[in-house]
Parts: structure tokens; sequence; C-alpha cells
């Protein structure tokens, strides 16, 4: 009986945890960015070498610790509605590679500059998931795309299951985000603003900081860095929607009925 006892146990603990995996939103996007850079990978590749890239450099970049981040970057210059199929060719023409220790950084470092530089003069909305992932875009195997959409879907609702318990147990670092709006339509946009940070806290570990995104010491990547810039524009959103209504309330209590 004990050892029946025991199993129905350590069954159940494996259920709990294996649903606390599904539940984390570190695992999930860490899940999702593999599973994107596979679906990627070629069609990346390809714009590399069309033209640019000589079989040489890059076989170098697909060998360099770089080359990971290479691709979350043109992932990430995508998302931003940049055209990959016109710029990167010019990316790569636009100086030699020849004597760089590491092409693959030396491409990292151009594509980054080129998003910042591009995404600081668009309006357009980036394409992330959760305000934070950047998604993959022009994955075409089916059974990729299936993978990375049970995935995306299960990011958004952790993210947003994050934020209604916060909001609801009134943790103290959503409090500093302000109040749920009444607007139900703005309310549904802080909602997705608070999502965001909770994301970015669940990815990070942020742990108890009353601080909607912790201390600026927390940083342990470029990648940390990049998330939370997102972060930081899903906070000051939160806030500017919280004003407005309360802005657009003190308004209308003045006015003559």
């Amino acid at each position: 009986m004990l050892a029946n006892e025991g199993a129905d146990l350590s069954a159940h603990e494996t259920l709990e945890r294996a649903q606390r995996q599904a539940d984390d939103f570190s695992l999930l996007a860490a899940e999702y960015e593999t599973l994107a850079q596979a679906a990627q990978q070629q069609r990346f590749d390809d714009l590399l070498d069309r033209p640019g890239l000589d079989t040489e450099h890059l076989g170098q970049v697909r060998q360099s610790p770089s080359y990971g981040p290479l691709l979350a970057g043109l992932r990430y210059a995508e998302s931003r509605g940049l055209d990959l199929e016109g710029g990167l060719p010019k990316l790569v023409a636009a100086r030699p590679l020849d004597g760089a220790d590491d092409p693959a950084a030396v491409m990292h470092g151009r594509v980054e500059q080129w998003a910042h530089t591009a995404a600081s003069g668009r309006r357009t909305v980036p394409n992330h998931i959760a305000g934070l992932i950047p998604r993959a875009l022009g994955v075409s195997d089916l059974d990729m795309v299936r993978a990375l959409s049970e995935r995306e879907e299960a990011m958004s609702h952790r993210a947003r299951e994050l934020a209604v318990l916060a909001q609801e147990t009134g943790e103290a670092w959503v409090t500093k985000l302000g109040s749920p709006p009444a607007d139900p339509v703005v309310r549904e946009m802080w909602v997705a603003a608070v999502s965001c940070v909770a994301a970015y806290r669940d990815r990070w570990r942020i742990g108890e900081a009353h601080d909607p995104l912790g201390s600026d010491a927390t940083f342990t990547s470029k990648e940390q860095a990049n998330h939370r810039e997102r972060a930081q524009v899903a906070v000051h959103a939160a806030r500017r929607l919280q004003r407005t209504e309360v802005r657009e309330a003190s308004l209308s209590d003045r006015l003559p009925n």
C-alpha cells in the first residue's frame, strides 16, 4: 500500500511539475526561440547569400556563437515591419567582411543598428508576442507553424493570467502602473500593457521586486536588455492610459450639465 501511495504521489508531483513547466513563460519563450530559429534559418541563410556573403563567410557565420543572436536580430527587424528581402543584401554589401574576426557578430551589429534606427522613425506597431517576443514570420512548414502557434497562445495566456492575478491580489509592482481604467476598450489596452510587464518579470525571474521591472542591476544579457526596453514602453503605456482616463473623467465632472 505504501509503495502504491508513493507511486501515486510521484505521479502527482510529476504532473504538477509538468503543468508548472507548461505555464512557465521563460520555458515557453525558450522553446519558441529555438523553434523560430530552426524555422527561419534556411530563409535567412538564403537572404545572406543573395547576393552578399560568399561560401567562406557564410560558413563562418553559421559556426559563430553570434549566429543565434544574428537570427534573433533578423526576426526582430522583421517584426518591426522592415523589409529583409530588400534591406539585408544591402547591409551585407555595405562594407567588406574580409578581415573580420567574427562576420556573424559584425552582421548582428549592422542588423541591430538598422532595426533601431528604422524603428525610431516609424510608427508601426511591433509584431511581438505579449509585447515582448518577436513573432516568427514567413514560416511555411505547417507543422512548425502549428508548434509556434501553440507556444504563442500559451505565452499570451500566461502573461495575461499573471497580469490579472497581480491586479486582483494587489501586488506592489502592478499598483505602480495605476488602477484599471473603467472604459472597457481602454482597460483592455491597459491589461495588454500590464501583461507585457508581467511576461518580462516571469521571463527574467524578477521575483518580489516592487518596481515593475526590478533593478537595473538584474541585467544578465543583451536579450534581457532588449526585453526590458520593450517592457519599459509597456510601463509608460499603462501609466499614460490610466492618467488619460483620470484627466477625461475630471474634465467631464467639470462640464456643465
